[in-house]
């Protein structure tokens, strides 16, 4: 999708880090994954690939499909417009996306995909534990082992959330402003850094206790506004590039990347009545 440089007005994508024209951040910037399909060819490919049945599934990808009980995505000839759709139980169709973005419209049936996907394999997991009840002896020892397992569930659950409570979380990267001070904090160094400005550069410092209790309180911004009345902290000599293998900020979740999840048993029936066709989406 296509965005203003929040300096320049210049239009840019979501997925391009800088602007090319002024060099500013992308304060919209939207990572993209690995493998993810941007265009309909490709989410026709990973479809193939992941051997799943979109007959069964109802999803009509590069067709304008008009029948009840569908989804799907194709260009429209007159506009070049990319559309993807649902059409509903009673044949009435919704629009999820109608534009020049072919690489958004993929992803939103793509991420549609892999949602059903997910709710066939659970509902289908489901069935398969419940094929062979027990016996009534059976069964009480079955409720005594999953009345424990709940109970140490819910401790490990509460454990998780008392420390979640008691440890502090690193500030986040980027500028903030206390007392008319601007700071910087870098992450890759666990470093806090003031602005000097009788000698218009960044040094090393310690934030006191007050500021450092409310840090988020005085969070500015994690990019450089090029209208301030200080430097750029990249451009100083304490900077330190970010390191793409550790910094979670950088980090694509791989879940999001063609993976096996999303892979179909072809010994599997697909349900369509696992759909709610009566939604909009």
């Amino acid at each position: 999708m296509r965005v203003k440089c929040t300096y320049c007005g210049n239009w840019i994508d979501e997925s391009d880090e800088t602007c090319e024209s002024c060099g500013a951040a992308n304060e919209s910037f939207k990572r993209v994954g690995n493998g993810v399909p941007t265009t309909i060819a490709e989410l026709k490919s990973w479809a193939n690939e992941h051997h799943l049945p979109l007959a069964d599934m109802r999803t009509y990808i590069g067709v304008d499909y008009k029948g009840a009980r569908a989804f799907g995505i194709y260009q429209e000839k007159k506009t070049g417009n990319f559309i993807v759709y649902k059409n509903k139980d009673d044949g009435t169709r919704v629009i999820r996306y109608e534009g020049p973005d072919e690489a958004y419209a993929v992803n939103e049936l793509y991420l549609k995909m892999k949602e059903r996907v997910a709710t066939q394999k659970s509902h289908q997991s489901v069935q398969g534990n419940g094929r062979n009840p027990m016996p009534n002896s059976s069964n009480k020892r079955q409720k005594r082992k999953i009345s424990a397992a709940g109970v140490i569930f819910t401790i490990v659950v509460l454990a998780y959330i008392a420390m979640a409570l008691f440890v502090d979380e690193a500030p986040q990267t980027g500028y903030y402003y206390y007392d008319s001070i601007p700071y910087y904090y870098q992450s890759a160094n666990d470093s806090w850094y003031e602005y000097d400005f009788s000698t218009d550069t960044w040094e090393t410092t310690s934030p006191n206790s007050t500021f450092l209790d409310q840090a988020d309180d005085y969070f500015d911004s994690s990019s450089y506004s090029y209208d301030s009345e200080f430097s750029d902290f990249e451009d100083s000599e304490y900077y330190t590039e970010p390191d793409s293998s550790s910094d979670s900020d950088s980090d694509w979740d791989s879940g999001s990347d063609w993976d096996s999840d999303s892979d179909w048993d072809s010994g599997s029936d697909w349900d369509s009545g696992y759909d709610d066709w009566g939604s909009d989406w």
